[in-house]
């Protein structure tokens, strides 16, 4: 059965105006919303009377809570019947903050449905019971006490939110994998409990910590159906996520230890029409949900789109920071110019070796696919007056790509800066090296630092070292928030990868305007990309790299 897509924004107690509010719903008024996604906001109450005449009629209001009772002295509570919006009921700030019990939540359904409302029941568990192996059985304690008070046909007005307490506003999110499990075995639990038709056609969408970096590959699981946004419903990339089934996916891999994937959000193209009506069945999911999906040889795809030697944008000028290459155990903070550890490049070299050095033309491209046995079409123009060249590329049905699922959760290593700084580094390094190391030390506290000695020189917060046949070299980053806008490691870290895996970065590094490298404790390694739009605002596109780590030097 097809369940539509559904995203909701909890705006909690935010923002602090009734003009931030306004400000946030022209926002929406004025995007490219997939029109098959079922959106709802939940502003704090005081503001819904008001916002309601101010925004778009595909997009709904929803109240973050009500009591169940219709009258009565309970003071500065709102009732069900006063409304006409959606509620939430249950969420985990309710319960805890407020000590909600599953019961009254149960109650607060069951009189928000008589009203008539429809109802976003929220349910999860905290770190302590996820860690102790309890959450199937939280979470089945929480609805249970719904399915007591509902009747089978309550449950078509009813989304269930899996919000995991310790994802809220943590940063920290539950996996693709673990978000699936989840919510299939909620849905398990609903054809237990209630019914097989409930189970299938019931919206359970997942909460905590979703942005527009991750909601991509949590919407390709076959149970989430949605998602319930926190802060991020609240940013411009609040757009992203509720286009998350729409745009392109692209994966590649290499060797089955690289895996790269660009996300591109619908609305960074000048126009971009899906018609699931035809694809072929075959390519139907279980559940009826459309997707489409094919092959085509990645050679043959980039020398057509750089057809007329103007795909990539000019290197810029990065104004780096860092440190420069120096030889491997060379504690001297002397930089020489003419030695970046490049082994004999030309240090003005860079990217230029790659891409075109002029940002004046862009190929124009027009790409469709008729459907699974047709050909990809791409159109390209060098410019508007210029040539104009049509190529087909053969396409093959898609087979399962190399799964390298990154645990958030168990990450001993992040960092946030910069691309330049990178790409920068990294396109000085001849290929001869073999391996790249990530090294990384705790931050010292301020308060127990002590001041270095004159000849002592302050243990770098990150190192990358190249090594290879002919010797090695490093670069120290600084302790400089500038250079590293965020640096999390609790431990010593040190992983070494394939250099010619993570040269292969580099390109994606050409375009991009923040790098995010995590590597988690089996030193599984992800690069994630911010790549900016063409055409400016919000929605900016996302690439990630996954790469195995050298089994010998973990």
């Amino acid at each position: 059965m097809t369940r539509q897509f559904f995203v909701g924004g909890n705006f909690k107690m935010n923002p602090n105006t009734h003009e931030q509010s306004l400000a946030l719903v022209k926002g929406l008024n004025s995007a490219q919303l997939d029109p098959a996604t079922e959106v709802v906001i939940a502003p704090p109450s005081l503001y819904l009377i008001s916002l309601k005449t101010e925004l778009r009629k595909d997009v709904q209001l929803a109240a973050q809570n009500a009591y169940f009772k219709t009258s009565g002295a309970f003071t500065g509570e709102i009732r069900q019947f006063d409304l006409d919006d959606d509620e939430f009921a249950g969420h985990s700030e309710r319960r805890t903050l407020f000590h909600e019990t599953s019961e009254i939540v149960a109650q607060k359904t069951r009189a928000a449905l008589d009203a008539p409302l429809k109802v976003i029941l929220c349910i999860g568990e905290t770190l302590k019971e996820r860690d102790d192996g309890r959450t199937a059985e939280v979470c089945h304690e929480q609805l249970k006490a719904a399915t007591q008070v509902l009747k089978e046909a309550d449950w078509s007005n009813v989304v269930i939110a899996y919000e995991p307490v310790w994802a809220i506003g943590t940063g920290k999110v539950a996996t693709s994998a673990q978000a699936q499990e989840a919510h299939a075995d909620i849905r398990s639990f609903l054809a237990k409990e209630v019914s097989d038709k409930v189970a299938s056609s019931t919206r359970i969408i997942y909460g905590g910590s979703v942005n527009a970096g991750n909601c991509k590959e949590l919407s390709t699981q076959p149970d989430v159906d949605g998602f319930l946004v926190g802060g991020a419903s609240l940013k411009p990339e609040f757009i992203n996520i509720i286009n998350a089934k729409q745009g392109l996916t692209i994966t590649v891999e290499e060797a089955r230890t690289l895996l790269g994937t660009a996300f591109v959000f619908c609305d960074i193209f000048d126009e971009y029409t899906y018609h699931p009506d035809v694809v072929h069945s075959s390519q139907e999911s279980d559940d009826n949900e459309v997707n489409v999906g094919f092959e085509v040889p990645l050679n043959t795809l980039i020398e057509c789109l750089n057809i007329f030697g103007t795909a990539g944008t000019a290197p810029t000028n990065s104004g780096t920071k860092y440190k420069k290459w120096k030889k491997a155990g060379d504690n001297s903070d002397h930089e020489d110019e003419d030695d970046r550890g490049g082994r004999g490049r030309n240090a003005n070299r860079g990217l230029d070796a790659y891409f075109s050095k002029s940002s004046e033309k862009r190929t124009g491209m027009r790409l469709t696919y008729p459907g699974p046995g047709d050909p990809l079409t791409l159109i390209l123009a060098e410019d508007a007056s210029g040539p104009t060249t049509t190529c087909e590329i053969s396409t093959f049905e898609f087979e399962p790509h190399l799964e390298l699922p990154f645990d958030g959760n168990r990450t001993v290593l992040k960092v946030i800066l910069k691309s330049s700084w990178l790409r920068d580094a990294l396109s000085e390094l001849d290929p001869s090296f073999d391996k790249l190391t990530f090294i990384g030390s705790p931050p010292e506290a301020e308060n127990t630092r002590e001041k270095p000695k004159s000849s002592a020189i302050a243990k770098p917060m990150l190192r990358i070292r190249a090594a290879g046949t002919f010797g090695s070299t490093e670069m120290d980053y600084p302790n400089d928030r500038e250079v590293l806008e965020t640096f999390e490691c609790n431990k010593d870290v040190r992983v070494s990868y394939r250099f010619a895996h993570i040269t292969k970065t580099v390109r994606a590094m050409q375009s991009s305007t923040k790098t995010s490298l995590r590597i988690d404790e089996d030193g599984l390694l992800s690069l994630q990309f911010l790549m900016p739009s063409p055409k400016g605002g919000a929605s900016d596109a996302f690439i990630e790299f996954r790469c195995l780590a050298l089994e010998d030097e973990l």
